[in-house]
């Protein structure tokens, strides 16, 4: 009889174990050797790129390791797919493409080939938001300007071949490629865009042409030239170029429309208007040597509202109401000398917070002028009072007083009418509101002023002109409007269309 089948043996405590630890370690060594089958593949590459350079034991170690790390990149990028498990699958032309792209700029950190220079295609510079704040464009001359400033270069050692045209990258291969140094000259600070992630664009081309953007605010210089504020107008350059390569190895040039300012619908200035951009580019040259330098010109005119109602309609309406006093009885001292005081003390506070809106500058400003002129204004319709109260001032002699005198007398009393006594005796009589004034017979009158018609006529009187005092305040109601309203004339067609 045949023997009985015997039953396998059962399992040993610890075989479980010894199962997972020979899985494991088969599994390390399939992993190994499609590693060591990337590094042959990516030798094979290598030599299509330059067939005739060599590859050394430490190249092949440093390409070794670097094909490591983009294995591990790539696991680590489809992770997050659902059906992502434990054995990884990576198709042939995931591998090819990112070889064929990244291979070449991390090979070019350890050794760069001599003669190998970048020319730009074009470089363009996209501005989305223009601020300039009074503190800043005022007391620091600088303005903060928000850009999406892109750059496009062709690399030869980039190509690549494959159905995808254009290969987009995120900002972790940034690094892993040679990019310009292109810096910012008049740039006070410079601030990149993270959130949420870093606003940076790269896409290569097969054909080795890259284009790189980013999101950047910067705080830059502008020379501000204020002889014609508040109408003045401003060029506020961006001024950038190469760090260390000169024209000789790097050329920037600029892309047809390539700088164009975002919709003014997303942005406001609110005390200039944007008038435009232009661009230019220049060779600069320096101890280090010629360098391609490129310009931006922001256009900016100011706008006059704000100072309009902040200085220029108070100083306008001060100095009118200055020209009150001319209506008021030269007799109501009180009044016409306070309304004169106050229009000069006004006009002085409004000089001082116009100046508050400009910075220490050496120059007179066109609002400077303005409101120095509102002030001359202001300060002479109070002289002309003091002028019209001393010359019309009343002087009274000693009364019931015998005087004996070879002067002729003029007594005025209006409105009754003049009587002039012509005898060497004159008994003086006092009278209310009676100004005597005296005239010196057969000489010259030095007297600039006149407050009586006799002294117009005569021979003695010939060659002079003479004003009637009296009649002062009736001269500057024609003569102060007048003259302001020609001043204000020349001031704005001057500042404005000149």
């Amino acid at each position: 009889m045949p023997e009985p089948a015997k039953s396998a043996p059962a399992p040993k405590k610890g075989s479980k174990k010894a199962v997972t630890k020979a899985q494991k370690k088969d599994g390390k060594k399939r992993k190994r050797s499609r590693k060591e089958s990337y590094s042959v593949y990516v030798y094979k590459v290598l030599k299509q790129v330059n067939p005739d350079t060599g590859i050394s034991s430490k190249a092949m170690g440093i390409m070794n390791s670097f094909v490591n790390g983009i294995f591990e990149h790539i696991a680590g990028e489809v992770s997050h797919l659902a059906h992502y498990n434990k054995r990884l699958t990576i198709t042939s032309r995931e591998i090819q493409t990112t070889v064929h792209l990244l291979l070449p700029g991390e090979l070019a950190k350890h050794a760069v080939s001599e003669g190998t220079k970048a020319v730009f295609k074009y470089t363009s510079s996209r501005p989305r938001n223009v601020s300039l704040t009074r503190g800043k464009a005022h007391e620091e001359k600088e303005y903060q300007i928000d850009i999406f400033f892109a750059q496009t270069w062709t690399d030869s050692r980039l190509r690549f071949n494959s159905t995808m045209k254009i290969l987009t990258l995120n900002s972790n291969m940034v690094g892993l490629i040679w990019i310009p140094d292109t810096i910012f000259r008049n740039s006070k600070t410079a601030e990149a865009h993270w959130i949420t992630t870093p606003n940076q664009l790269l896409r290569i081309w097969n054909d080795g042409k890259i284009l790189y953007t980013l999101r950047l605010t910067i705080n830059a210089e502008c020379q501000l030239q204020l002889h014609n504020f508040p109408m003045d107008e401003h060029s506020c350059p961006l001024i950038f170029s190469s760090y260390g390569y000169p024209k000789e190895e790097m050329i920037y040039r600029w892309r047809k429309n390539s700088v164009e300012a975002a919709d003014q619908k997303s942005w406001r200035l609110y005390q200039f208007d944007f008038m435009g951009l232009r661009n230019t580019t220049e060779i600069v040259q320096t101890s280090a040597g010629d360098y391609v330098v490129m310009t931006i010109y922001f256009e900016l005119s100011r706008r006059m509202g704000y100072f309009t109602i902040q200085t220029y309609i108070p100083c306008i309406l001060t100095v009118v109401l200055s020209w009150v006093s001319f209506w008021i009885k030269k007799d109501a001292t009180p009044a016409r000398t306070a309304l004169g005081i106050t229009t000069v003390l006004t006009m002085t506070t409004l000089s001082t917070i116009a100046r508050n809106s400009l910075p220490r500058v050496s120059y007179v400003t066109a609002m400077d002028l303005f409101v120095t002129v509102c002030f001359l204004f202001v300060f002479a319709a109070l002289m002309e009072y003091a002028t019209l109260n001393y010359y019309s001032s009343c002087r009274k002699p000693p009364t019931t007083k015998k005087k004996t005198s070879n002067y002729s007398l003029l007594d005025m009393r209006p409105p009754p009418p003049v009587t002039v006594t012509l005898n060497n005796s004159v008994y003086w009589q006092e009278l209310e509101d009676t100004c005597v004034y005296e005239c010196l017979d057969g000489k010259d009158c030095q007297s600039f002023f006149c407050c009586y018609e006799e002294c117009k006529s005569g021979s003695w009187r010939k060659g002079h002109i003479h004003i009637d005092i009296l009649e002062l305040d009736s001269y500057s109601r024609v003569f102060f409007p007048t003259s302001f309203l020609l001043f204000n004339l020349v001031y704005w067609v001057g500042y404005l269309y000149l």
